[in-house]
C-alpha cells in the first residue's frame, strides 16, 4: 500500500502538506511514514496522543530491527487498528 501511494506524488504530496500543517497532532507514526520517502521529513518527538496510541505499534514496526519484530508489531498494531479508530471518533 505505501508503495502505491509512492507511485501517486499528487496524493502523496497532499498527505505530507496537511500532517506537516497539522503541527497541534503530529505523530511519530504518521512521520516515519513520510520519511520513508522523503529522508529529511522531521519525526516528531512529541509524545503520541492518548487517543492514537495505538498507532506507536507502527512507528515501532517500521523502525524494529528484525523482520520478525516487523511483523510482530504490525499484527498487533491490526488487531489494535479497527477498535482505535473507532474511539477517536
Amino acid at each position: 500500500m505505501v508503495n502505491n501511494l509512492f507511485k501517486h506524488q499528487d496524493w502523496f504530496k497532499t498527505i505530507v502538506k496537511a500532517v506537516y500543517f497539522d503541527q497541534e497532532n503530529r505523530e511519530k507514526a504518521l512521520d516515519s511514514l513520510i520519511a520513508m520517502k522523503i529522508v529529511s521529513y522531521p519525526i516528531t518527538v512529541e509524545k503520541t496522543p492518548q487517543e492514537l496510541n495505538f498507532r506507536n505499534l507502527l512507528y515501532k514496526a517500521i523502525h524494529a530491527q528484525t523482520d520478525k519484530d516487523t511483523l510482530n508489531f504490525l499484527d498487533e498494531y491490526l488487531r489494535r487498528w479497527y477498535d482505535g479508530l473507532r474511539k477517536t471518533g
